[in-house]
């Protein structure tokens, strides 16, 4: 295989999970390139065994480029790379740590994936409104904002279970927009509906949720 098209399958590859090469090269044996985030951050990607590549299939390939592409997503980190930078200014390490929560949702998106499991845009909402709390805990000092955070996170995490039992009870939910914080916004603020869940009284749950939709 030509190099020109060991750089096509590695294009394809990275514009699959939404990213863009802005330089690619071969040197001996190692595949080097330069990727960009949504926000403008770098990534130095390099894939160290080229010549393992040879009689493999354009699939196997892609297979091959693609994990290598997930682990250096995985290997991140804003504030270490900002720091690299030798820069001071904060927008840009806004920009990177914007990337970052990216790159990770594509590693878990990359999880599922390699367990066959399609992943929902509510499965994404959840992993946002998630996110979104841990990053809140983590950057909060006062303890009773900590707790609050902590049983937020509890209640949110059942999220998903209660949603799919929902559709598979063809529950009517056009009352409620179930791909954003709303949805979540009823779990944190009804402490029933989880407490009657890890209970086992799922139908109970449900309708105590339903009790919170207008």
């Amino acid at each position: 295989m030509t190099n020109e098209e060991i750089f096509g399958i590695m294009d394809d590859v990275v514009n699959a999970w939404g990213l863009y090469i802005e330089d690619i090269n071969i040197y001996t044996n190692d595949l080097e390139a330069t990727i960009v985030g949504q926000y403008d951050s770098r990534i130095y990607y390099t894939y160290n065994d080229i010549d393992e590549l040879e009689g493999k299939s354009e699939k196997e390939i892609f297979a091959s480029l693609e994990k290598q592409l997930i682990e250096t997503l995985e290997d991140f980190d804003a504030e270490e790379e900002f720091e690299n930078l030798d820069l001071n200014e904060a927008r840009i390490l806004e920009n990177m740590k914007l990337d970052e929560k990216d790159f990770k949702e594509t590693v878990w998106m990359y999880e599922q994936k390699q367990k066959g499991k399609e992943v929902s845009s509510f499965e994404l909402a959840l992993t946002h409104e998630l996110q979104k709390l841990g990053q809140l805990m983590n950057d909060e000092v006062y303890p009773g904002m900590v707790a609050a955070y902590a049983v937020d996170i509890s209640r949110v995490r059942w999220s998903n279970e209660i949603y799919e039992y929902m559709k598979e009870k063809n529950i009517d939910m056009s009352n409620a927009d179930y791909y954003d914080v709303n949805f979540f916004s009823i779990v944190k603020r009804d402490y029933l509906i989880t407490e009657l869940w890890t209970q086992g009284k799922k139908d109970e749950a449900v309708k105590q949720f339903q009790k919170n939709v207008f």
